[in-house]
């Protein structure tokens, strides 16, 4: 029968738990990061309301939970008021106006629909 000694077992836990905190403390998103983000959630709205006038994006994910790190992507939701027409047809017509602007930031189209 195998005998282990709990306390450095507790030990090795301990520390490993300090790292992944510590890495987290390193990385952990700045105001100066979160504000260049939502700069260009902005960026890429005004782009996006040149074919719907009345949606907007919203922040989520990791970058508004408060686990975003400086290298986390960013996540966002369309939002419309009243009926928007949905669907891959209007994914499409997004995604062409990015590749008619080329920007400095990559760009993925990922439907969600709920």
């Amino acid at each position: 029968m195998a005998s282990f000694n709990f306390s450095s077992r507790d030990d090795y836990y301990h520390q490993l738990s300090a790292q992944i905190q510590q890495k987290f403390q390193d990385n952990r998103q700045t105001s100066e990061v979160f504000d260049r983000k939502n700069r260009w959630r902005k960026e890429i709205e005004d782009l996006v309301k040149t074919l719907y006038p009345s949606c907007r994006l919203v922040l989520s994910g990791s970058s508004t939970n408060g686990f975003g790190s400086i290298h986390s992507d960013i996540d966002l939701v369309l939002c419309f008021e009243g009926a928007a027409v949905t669907g891959p047809s209007m994914l499409r017509r997004i995604e062409s106006l990015f590749a008619s602007n080329r920007r400095r930031f990559q760009t993925e189209v990922v439907p969600h629909l709920m």
